[in-house]
């Protein structure tokens, strides 16, 4: 250390200095710099992820209402009507018993064959998808229409059979007029002699007059079958595709309603009378074809021969 005011080297525990007496100063020893403190490392918080709940929220759908046109709405009716029903059953009844044919062989048994009826079967199932999609609410346009095609086709094929027997009665005349006696002459004496008796018995003097008889019963057949086909047949068909051509076109416009429930109650009666003659399965059939067309006699005045019953909305003004 040093003397502040002369420089002279003193010892460090001098307190005055020996050359000019000077006190001197002691220096202040400096603080001892204090340690440094270590800082704690931060602690890690492990914060475990909260689940998060978002509760549904409720979404509603306004049901789209579904707007049909009148005559869509009406037939979706008109067909899910139990008659309807009762007609589908009674046709399916006849399409199968009518399917079955039994014959007596010779021998004096009976066999049973069965060989499907075309007509009615297409008929049963256009009749039941008819039915199903109007029980539904939406009528079906394409079983109405292929109903209406079925009916044509029956009346097509009703004009082959009278074509055919009309053909028969023409070549009986013919028959009868261009073979005469050489027929009674090519026919055995035990048998022609048989055969000219009950020729004989009938009034019938000659083979020509028999032949005619027989094509006069052929060409009559042929007109009954004609009528019956154009009044029933044809008037079947026209109401049927007209029932299809209104529920297509949303415009109700049914025509020969009023000529083909008249129609169904003839050949109900008709059909009746002759369903005794073709055995159990025949009787079968028989009895639920005519209890098909009386049926449907009573929808067809229900629904389509009656005054439609139209609601006229009152007038805005007026008080109930």
């Amino acid at each position: 250390m040093f003397c502040q005011n002369c420089g002279f080297n003193l010892d460090d525990n001098a307190a005055f200095c020996p050359n000019c007496g000077n006190a001197v100063a002691k220096a202040e020893a400096p603080a001892p710099a204090a340690a440094p403190v270590a800082t704690p490392a931060p602690e890690q918080t492990y914060a475990a992820p909260q689940p998060t709940y978002t509760a549904p929220q409720p979404t509603y759908a306004a049901p789209q209402q579904v707007f049909l046109n009148p005559v869509t709405a009406r037939f979706n009716a008109v067909f899910s009507d139990v008659l309807f029903m009762v007609v589908c059953i009674l046709v399916t009844v006849s399409a199968v018993f009518s399917s079955f044919k039994v014959t007596t062989t010779a021998w004096g048994g009976t066999s049973t064959s069965f060989s499907p009826d075309v007509f009615g079967v297409l008929f049963t199932i256009f009749l039941w998808m008819t039915y199903t999609s109007a029980k539904k609410g939406n009528i079906n346009v394409k079983s109405l229409r292929s109903t209406s095609g079925t009916t044509l086709a029956m009346y097509i094929v009703m004009w082959v059979v009278v074509g055919l027997l009309g053909l028969a009665g023409i070549l009986l005349l013919v028959a009868g007029n261009a073979l005469g006696s050489e027929f009674m002459d090519a026919i055995p004496s035990e048998v022609g002699g048989a055969f000219a008796e009950i020729i004989y018995e009938l009034g019938i003097n000659s083979i020509d007059a028999l032949f005619t008889l027989f094509a006069i019963i052929m060409l009559f057949i042929a007109g009954i079958f004609a009528v019956v086909n154009i009044f029933f047949y044809g008037s079947l068909h026209k109401f049927a595709k007209s029932l299809y051509t209104s529920a297509q076109n949303g415009f109700e416009n049914i025509q020969k309603a009023k000529t083909c429930s008249t129609w169904l109650i003839v050949v109900g009666i008709l059909n009746a009378l002759s369903s005794f003659s073709g055995g159990f399965a025949g009787f079968i059939a028989g009895a639920a074809q005519s209890a098909t067309y009386i049926i449907l006699f009573v929808w067809i005045k229900k629904y389509f021969t009656a005054p439609v019953q139209t609601f006229v909305a009152p007038p805005q003004n007026y008080v109930g």
